[in-house]
Formats: structure tokens, C-alpha cells, sequence
């Protein structure tokens, strides 16, 4: 879900952005978004593969499937 909410904020800073003139003001406020976006994206992701990374050693086998490190739910 947090995928498709961050990929929807990006598609709705072009639409934004797309409706103005170029301008100073609208490239920083694009940028911004941009930035901000990919910050949430990097805290989300960056959580998980750490937890991941965890579970992987814990298991002793070296490897993990996706239901066993908890991207799906039991």
C-alpha cells in the first residue's frame, strides 16, 4: 500500500505542476514533493529490509521465503 500511496503523490505533482507555467517557485515545489517522497520511500523500504536481513540470520539456512520474513501475512 505504501507503494501505490507514494507512486500517487508523484503522479499528482505532475498534474499539479503540468497545469502552471514553469516557473522557480513550481520547480522547487516539484522538487520538494520529489524529495519528499523518495525520503518516505527509503524510511518504508529501508525498515523492512533490515527486518528482513534479521530474520534471515535467525533461520541458520541462509535463505528466507517471502511469507517467513513477514511480507505476507498468515
Amino acid at each position: 500500500m505504501v507503494i501505490l500511496a507514494l507512486g500517487a503523490s508523484l503522479v499528482a505533482i505532475a498534474v499539479g505542476a503540468a497545469q502552471e507555467p514553469v516557473s522557480v517557485p513550481i520547480l522547487l515545489g516539484a522538487v520538494v514533493g520529489v524529495a519528499l517522497s523518495v525520503c518516505l520511500w527509503w524510511l518504508h523500504f529501508d525498515d523492512t529490509s533490515i527486518a528482513v536481513e534479521h530474520r534471515v540470520r535467525l533461520s541458520g539456512t541462509g535463505s528466507v521465503t517471502a511469507r517467513s520474513a513477514g511480507a505476507i501475512s498468515r
